[in-house]
């Protein structure tokens, strides 16, 4: 988190000092898919526009299926830089960039009541706790 806060600061900083000689400039947020999200971008030259943007998301969910107690908690967190290019001067623009950052999918599930297999029944701490984790 360390780096990417650099790098928010580094962009954020470039962005600035762009916006000051180009005279556009502009700031945006939203709400979406991939979470909260803010994004700064400014002219660099008379078709080209620098946007750097940033989007947070942290989501957790329980839920039982089939007696089986599910805990979700999905987190992202990425930084994005991108260039524009409006080859014709109009609106159709073609851009290019990337995203770096964390994103997370944690899972754990445990049955919620007694299991029952073949002929033994076992208690929800007897059978253990699934814990999934996935990083993208």
């Amino acid at each position: 988190m360390k780096n990417a806060t650099k790098l928010l600061t580094l962009t954020l900083s470039l962005l600035a000092s762009t916006a000051a000689n180009a005279g556009d400039f502009g700031i945006g947020g939203g709400v979406g898919t991939p979470g909260l999200s803010v994004e700064i971008k400014t002219s660099m030259a008379d078709r080209f526009v620098l946007r750097g943007s940033y989007n947070y998301l942290d989501y957790e969910h329980d839920e039982t299926f089939d007696d089986i107690a599910y805990n979700g908690d999905l987190n992202m967190s990425n930084f994005g830089g991108f260039v524009d290019a409006y080859p014709f001067g109009g609106g159709f623009n073609v851009s290019g960039g990337a995203f770096i950052g964390e994103k997370s999918i944690d899972i754990i599930a445990m049955p919620a009541s007694n299991v029952e297999i073949g002929d033994v029944t076992y208690t929800p701490q007897e059978v253990g706790t699934l814990i999934g984790d996935v990083n993208l």
